[in-house]
């Protein structure tokens, strides 16, 4: 066997070591930079300087749509955690949380599209400004179904993609710790996607950053988008400036046509399998554009036919002559509820609540205009009696509203820390020791909020026996791991090595969770000070 000569070989190993001190910098400084630049807000904290606020047992995991202020007034009899009405401005002040809608509508003169938008409150101090203001750490979503046309937002994916910039960029230089989500799409159909992907391509080429993006929300309707006769617009519409040619055809009143892919029925407005194929196929698109260690918002979902009970015909049927009754919806809501709870997916779902696919959901609606409006089928309190009542009377609930509340008489909140990420640390010095700073991130994945301060320690040993350093966290920590926070503390006298730390969240086990296991609340890290002497080889002469 031939043996290279000592003196080729040393500059050899010399090169390798270097270029594997110079990667593995690389990796620790791109990990670092990707937590530093994440659009994701984290709440930051490293001493106790805020009180405690009072806490409620609301299900974040649940929300409902309103429209006035006796409306919103029945949210706490169904404990739903949030609630949005379609505007920016909620009528009450109440203990679920508002979510904020901001409209951007596309510019229309005579019927023809304009190169140009408007947004709804307006980006300026006295409209949009005072609100984003008074609201610190709200949820924004930015747009209502912008893909439909004539209804809705009504707006081209890349005009949509500019007004998105700008309201964005409005909220967050006034409040950084504001979450801010795209404009829920009808459905998470092909045509929808591609939508989407107009969006994001526009964004990416326009502004040369990815689209900044804190939460992700979509609605899910099972509707025809093209009429199988003539090409036009069917119940659902065909997305905005997307090909016709990836539109879901409608059955044609035809229950043969039902059983094609291409095709949604009527029929299948309620198909629990297609309902969980859509969900898939967004969290597949949030993966494939790197966002799938963000939540997912289903931010209204329902069944959208009327039931008007007239003795003979119901007002809309399906290609089998069935009506869209309430035992019909409470099926519907009972299989998709069930699915939302317990859906997970190591692949596709959010890490940060163990691999759950949706982190929240909205049911639409608490009560619509007429029976015969588009979603009336679905609603909770009795359009008749409802104003006439005290709030809480549960003899003005619709079957669908009474099965509703049954569902969630029977959900018991609970809160769950967990320590998602112990950041690694990479530092070159001159020579002597040094400091760092140790941070941790943490979400609460249970369904309510989190108000008792907590310790989180850090660790020099793997047995938690040697601390290096104790923070006490006393925020409101949201539920349904939709904001990350951290946790820092420092770490002086260190010199040139390589230095393993350990962290324990809830290090005086005052947080009565779900979970108590320590692969739950335990993490570690590792800390390199001078790297390259440390994956150098040490020569003497």
């Amino acid at each position: 066997m031939k043996v290279a000569r000592k003196s080729t070989l040393f500059p050899i190993i010399i090169g390798i070591c270097v270029i594997t001190t110079t990667f593995i910098i690389w990796v620790y400084n791109s990990y670092a930079l990707r937590i530093a630049t994440d659009p994701h807000p984290a709440m930051v904290y490293t001493t106790n300087t805020q009180e405690a606020v009072a806490t409620s047992d609301l299900n974040c995991r649940y929300g409902i749509s309103t429209s006035d202020e006796i409306t919103e007034d029945w949210l706490g009899i169904f404990n739903a955690g949030w609630y949005l009405n379609f505007t920016a401005f909620p009528k009450r002040s109440l203990d679920s949380e508002f979510v904020h809608v901001v409209h951007i509508k596309q510019n229309k003169s005579q019927g023809q599209y304009l190169n140009s938008y408007s947004i709804t409150p307006a980006l300026t101090d006295a409209d949009l400004g005072q609100l984003v203001d008074a609201n610190p750490g709200a949820l924004w979503i930015l747009g209502n179904e912008p893909d439909v046309h004539s209804v809705q937002d009504d707006i081209y994916p890349e005009v949509y993609a500019r007004g998105y910039h700008d309201a964005y960029s409005f909220i967050k230089q006034r409040d950084p710790s504001a979450l801010i989500a795209n404009g829920a799409l009808s459905m998470a159909t092909p045509g929808r996607l591609q939508y989407l992907d107009i969006v994001w391509d526009t964004y990416l080429e326009e502004y040369g950053e990815p689209m900044p993006v804190d939460v992700w929300t979509f609605h899910l309707y099972i509707l025809s988008e093209k009429q199988r006769a003539n090409g036009k617009d069917a119940d659902g519409k065909i997305a905005l400036g997307t090909d016709p040619a990836l539109a879901k055809l409608d059955g044609a009143n035809n229950p043969a046509f039902c059983p094609e892919e291409q095709t949604y029925c009527r029929a299948e407005h309620d198909s629990l399998t297609i309902f969980t194929q859509q969900v898939q196929a967004m969290r597949q698109w949030m993966k494939d554009h790197g966002q799938q260690h963000k939540p997912l918002l289903l931010s209204e979902f329902s069944i959208l036919y009327p039931y008007v009970d007239d003795g003979g015909t119901c007002f809309v049927s399906d290609e089998y002559g069935k009506c869209f009754t309430p035992d019909r919806v409470n099926a519907f809501m009972d299989a998709t509820l069930n699915y939302l709870e317990t859906a997970t997916d190591t692949s596709l779902g959010m890490p940060a609540d163990n691999y759950r696919l949706v982190q929240q959901w909205l049911w639409f609606s608490m009560v619509t205009e007429t029976e015969e409006s588009t979603g009336a089928s679905s609603d909770f309190l009795n359009r008749g009696t409802y104003n006439t009542k005290a709030v809480g009377d549960l003899s003005v609930l619709t079957p669908v509203g009474q099965n509703f509340y049954d569902h969630m008489q029977g959900q018991s909140t609970y809160v769950n820390l967990k320590a998602t990420q112990a950041m690694p640390v990479a530092i070159n010095t001159s020579g002597g020791s040094v400091t760092v700073t140790l941070t941790v991130e943490i979400y609460n994945n249970g369904t309510r909020s989190i108000t008792t301060p907590f310790d989180v320690t850090f660790y020099k040993d793997a047995a938690l026996t040697n601390p290096i350093g104790t923070v006490t966290v006393s925020p409101t920590l949201e539920g349904c791991a939709r904001r990350s926070y951290t946790a820092s503390v420092s770490w002086p006298g260190l010199t040139s090595g390589k230095y393993t730390y350990w962290v324990k969240v809830d290090s005086g086990d005052v947080i009565a969770e779900t979970n108590e296991l320590s692969s739950d609340n335990v993490l570690s890290g590792v800390v390199l000070v001078d790297p390259e002497n440390v994956f150098l080889p040490m020569t003497s002469r």
